[in-house]
Formats: structure tokens, sequence, C-alpha cells
């Protein structure tokens, strides 16, 4: 009971402070702040110091993510319900121009490697991974293939060429040796399942011939 009524008594104080001009200038200017700040200095500066202290924050590191989670979750709900989709759109486009790609580039490569030497270096979570994957693994690709092929639909239904377009610039940078050989594996496992392999490539070839024959005929 304790939780939940810190968790009320902290929406209380928040909305109070809300109401207060002096707040709001404070929060937008510190949210200014922290669009020009650079972390890597904090951490440096953590991370160099006792090891004892840095292993403490870590070890908070999954309340903060599932806080993040969690407030993210809201603020889409709050967002869907609050604001018409034109205001969304326009927002989400600032959004997304005010990224710092090279820096999001740059996490993504560190954390790839430290990814792949633990991976390395943990066969026991491999395993364990692994089980989870497999376990849990078809349930969720299924909804993300099914919400991928809504969306590419709709993306080609909108922007017809965008995806070939995109498939080409994709495929000129795959290792085309581990693809074919990951490809073939998928394909066998595939075609060991009854789930009409032969009309979907029949329709797959009706289409081709005909856009074929539409590109002849123009």
């Amino acid at each position: 009971m304790k939780a939940p009524q810190q968790t009320r008594d902290q929406g209380g104080i928040l909305q109070e402070l809300l109401r207060t001009p002096v707040f709001k200038d404070i929060l937008r200017s510190a949210l200014t702040s922290v669009r020009h700040a650079d972390g890597r200095t904090a951490i440096r500066t953590v991370t160099g110091q006792d090891p004892e202290v840095f292993l403490s924050l870590a070890a908070a590191t999954p309340a903060a993510v599932n806080l993040l989670i969690r407030s993210m979750a809201e603020l889409g709900r709050q967002m869907n319900t609050r604001y018409s989709p034109e205001i969304l759109t326009v927002f989400m486009e600032s959004l997304v121009r005010e990224i710092d790609a090279g820096s999001l580039h740059e996490c993504k490569t560190v954390w790839k490697d430290l990814l792949a030497s633990l991976w390395a270096a943990s066969p026991g979570t491999r395993r364990a991974l692994l089980d989870a994957i497999l376990s849990k693994g078809p349930d969720i690709c299924a909804q993300a293939i099914n919400g991928l092929s809504r969306s590419i639909n709709a993306l080609e239904r909108d922007r017809p060429g965008s995806i070939n377009s995109f498939l080409s610039q994709t495929l000129a940078q795959i290792d085309r040796d581990e693809w074919s050989e990951a490809s073939q594996r998928m394909a066998g496992a595939l075609m060991d399942q009854k789930w009409g392999v032969l009309s979907w490539s029949w329709r797959l070839l009706k289409g081709r011939l005909r856009k074929r024959f539409r590109e002849e005929r123009t």
C-alpha cells in the first residue's frame, strides 16, 4: 500500500507545481539545457571513481528502464487521446529532426560490440537466451510480421515504388553468402510446413506477370 500512496502523493505534488508559472519556466529551462548537454563526461566521471559506486548505480538501471518504459507508454496513451493526428504528425517530425543521428549510430556500434563480447563469453546466457527465443519467439515474430505486413501495404499504397527503392538500398549492403545460407535454411523449413506456399508462389508469379505486361504495354 505504501508505493501506490507515494505515487498518488507525487502526482498531487507535481500537479500543484505545474500550476505555478515559475516552476514551468524552470522546467522549460532545464529541458533546454538537457538538449545541449553531453552525458559522456558524466559517465566517464562516474566510471572512473570507486567501482562500488558505479556498480550500485548500474544496479538501478533496470528500475530506470522500467520507469522509462511505463512513462513512454503513458505518454503515447495521453498523446493519442488528447491530440489530433495532424498535430502529432508535425510534433513527431520535429522530434525525429532533433535526434542526433551521429550519436545514435555511435551508441548502436558500441553496444553491438559490447553485446557481442558478452555473447561470446557467456555460454550459459546464450543457452538461456536461445531457450527464451525458441519458446516465445514464434508469437513475437508472428505479431511483428503481421504489423510489418500492414505497414508495408499501407506504405506502398501511399507511396508507390518506395518498397522497391528501400529493398534495393538494403540488399546492396547485405552479406550475400550469409544471406544465401540463411535463406536456404528458412526456405527449407518453410517448405516443410503446410502453409500454402505453392498457392502463395502462384499468386506472386501472376502478380509479376501482370506487372511485366503493363510495363511492356506502356
